[in-house]
């Protein structure tokens, strides 16, 4: 809500503080379309890459892909294990000749 007219400024004062406020219009329309501007961006690069732009659909993509490489550490790990496993074994095997 506006707050009340000062009777005590002088139009130069109001000049002054239009410009201010003018600048600060331009300032924003500014920094407002450089922002809408980096999104087209990014969600043009989003569609190429991940064939979409919608914020839902990429963070679903995103839990699948967490998903799918914990289950990929998860084997890897098992994988190492079981290679730990064999080469005790066989070094078991090799100290008991």
């Amino acid at each position: 809500m506006p707050s009340r007219p000062d009777p005590n400024l002088s139009i130069e004062d109001l000049r002054k503080r239009y410009v201010t406020l003018n600048e600060q219009r331009i300032s924003t329309s500014v920094h407002l379309k450089n922002a809408e501007e980096s999104l087209d961006k990014l969600k043009a690069e989003a569609r190429e890459s991940w064939g979409t732009d919608e914020l839902e659909a990429l963070q679903k993509r995103l839990e699948e892909m967490t998903r799918d490489n914990e289950q990929r550490r998860d084997e890897y790990e098992r994988h190492l294990a079981k290679i730990e496993a064999d080469l005790a074994d066989v070094e078991r095997n090799f100290g008991e000749r």
